[in-house]
């Protein structure tokens, strides 16, 4: 697991809007995908710090993290150690 102190990048889709189908809205949980789509809106292409980020969506920073790992396994989010 990455530490603390790591950044989270959105990775932007290949077409301006994507269809979301059913399956993903009914295969994963409201939080996961309502997180996803916070990250969406606050990243904008910025950098986000996991701290900010856990402030900002009332959710603990363990939840947050394990989304984040989810998020990064399926290939929405990518994590970028900061110093």
């Amino acid at each position: 697991m990455a530490n603390n102190n790591s950044r989270l990048t959105y990775i932007a889709p290949k077409e301006k809007f994507v269809m979301v189908s059913n399956e993903v809205i009914t295969k994963f949980e409201p939080l996961l995908v309502g997180i996803y789509c916070k990250l969406v809106k606050l990243s904008s292409g910025k950098s986000l710090d996991m701290e900010f980020i856990s402030k900002k969506i009332e959710v603990s920073q363990k939840r947050l993290r394990k989304v984040i790992v989810f998020l990064e396994e399926k290939g929405y989010i990518t994590r970028e150690p900061m110093k």
